[in-house]
């Protein structure tokens, strides 16, 4: 069923597909990059726009933080059955959200055709869906919980989120290319390896 609702709409969302033990490793590992970053850099954490990109602000957002190059590696073979191809990894990336983040309607660059977005942390009482234009127009608010995901094609499908009202939001990317398909030589995201940081200057941090 999660294929034949991908292939007719772009995406699929499933449920609870993280354990809450791997929710709070991978919440508290992103937490302690976030304030290493900070003190590494001499930066008050208190001024939080300073690790923002040119697409979210009022965010720390980070490429390539080993926790979840590894989760994108053991997410690989369940994305490829919803998918139907077979896929390299691309990339992941991450970010903590602060209140005003704002996201507007994009698509993704090449190293993103097939593309997961998980929830890792949220404000309980101000949900932050991810809003996703499906084949047909329509938009879908699409609310994930922590450990709750959605698998979608990001280079075909807008996607965006609204003002972000609540005290702070956890989430991580992992992306992927079919390996016969056109977006195949960016296996690795044209790195040597996984885990390794990114050449592409978009995806850099904004100091």
């Amino acid at each position: 069923m999660n294929t034949e609702h991908f292939k007719k709409h772009g995406f699929v969302v499933l449920k609870n597909k993280l354990q809450s033990q791997t929710i709070k490793l991978l919440k508290d590992q992103f937490i302690m990059m976030e304030q290493s970053t900070y003190q590494l850099n001499g930066i008050d954490l208190k001024n939080k726009h300073r690790f923002s990109d040119p697409l979210v602000n009022s965010s720390f957002s980070f490429y390539n933080a080993h926790c979840f190059e590894v989760l994108m590696m053991m997410l690989k073979e369940d994305v490829e059955k919803i998918v139907d191809k077979q896929l390299y990894p691309t990339y992941s990336y991450a970010r903590i959200m602060y209140p005003g983040a704002l996201m507007p309607k994009h698509t993704d660059r090449e190293s993103c055709e097939y593309s997961v977005s998980i929830c890792v942390s949220e404000d309980v009482e101000n949900p932050y869906p991810l809003w996703i234009e499906d084949y047909s127009g329509r938009a879908y608010d699409v609310y994930l919980s922590a450990g709750n995901m959605v698998v979608y094609k990001g280079r075909e499908l807008p996607h965006w989120r609204d003002e972000y009202k609540g005290k702070e939001h956890i989430q991580a990317f992992m992306h992927y290319v079919d390996v016969d398909g056109p977006y195949a030589d960016w296996k690795f995201d044209k790195r040597a390896q996984l885990g390794l940081p990114g050449a592409d200057p978009r995806y850099q941090v904004i100091k």
